[in-house]
């Protein structure tokens, strides 16, 4: 059990690990509905109830109002200030409660400092963490994305499923690390580093690696239909000049 000092240094370096995984998250944002294809603060906001329990909550809770009120800023500038902070404090109200649901089925049915030694347990875990423990948070975010107008009613179960994958991702990758680097007992799972952080890490940059490809393609196509239609345009705009010219 932490005494009062050792919460505020917990959660203060938890906050940091939230911020500094959402800005790494931040690097896939797709525009216009800000949301990314991986959302490594899912993990984090997991790992640090399963590892510290409901006192780190309030690291969380800031970490996402931070994180969600600077997307919301860039998103919509236009918006109030206040307006911003209010919609943030909503997304991340669905933040902690997706946590607290995920840690409490893991407890729940999994059990408390349980190894994962068995794969029976290793299934239950990544189902209830990840699949089951990841649909909260991105029922808060869509519902803030049409506040804003940012997606259309017809993108919101197409925008629900993105943010959902994108949280069960993060979890999937992130939680793991997170309880083979701190949980409890220590001697046993660190024996398991080689074996559980290397393929995590190379399927972290797996994805990575298939998104930024993704990316630079679509990036490719974009400026493609772009110099079609400024061809288009101009050839236009040269057939009515000439045109003009020559009747006059």
């Amino acid at each position: 059990m932490l005494n009062k000092k050792q919460l505020l240094l917990f959660n203060c370096a938890g906050l940091f690990a939230y911020i500094l995984s959402a800005y790494i998250g931040q690097w896939f944002l797709l525009p216009p509905s800000g949301v990314s294809p991986i959302w490594p603060p899912a993990g984090v906001a997991l790992g640090l109830l399963l590892l510290y329990r409901n006192g780190m909550l309030p690291s969380i809770f800031l970490g996402s109002l931070i994180v969600q009120s600077s997307l919301l800023f860039n998103e919509n500038p236009a918006e109030p200030l206040l307006t911003s902070l209010l919609l943030s404090c909503f997304i991340s109200l669905g933040v902690c409660l997706q946590a607290m649901l995920g840690s409490y089925l893991i407890k729940r049915f999994v059990g408390e400092n349980n190894p994962l030694i068995k794969d029976f347990y290793i299934v239950k875990f990544l189902f209830l963490g990840a699949v089951t423990g990841s649909a909260i948070a991105p029922v808060f975010k869509t519902i803030v994305l049409l506040y804003i107008h940012a997606i259309d009613v017809s993108e919101l179960f197409s925008i629900w499923a993105i943010e959902w994958l994108s949280y069960a991702i993060g979890i999937l990758i992130i939680t793991p690390l997170m309880l083979i680097f701190f949980a409890q007992p220590r001697e046993l799972w660190l024996k398991r580093r080689n074996y559980i952080v290397y393929p995590m890490i190379m399927l972290l940059c797996f994805v990575v690696l298939i998104f930024q490809y993704n990316k630079w393609e679509e990036d490719l196509r974009i400026k493609a239909v772009f110099h079609q239609k400024s061809s288009l345009l101009h050839d236009a705009l040269s057939d009515e000049l000439n045109s003009h010219i020559y009747t006059n």
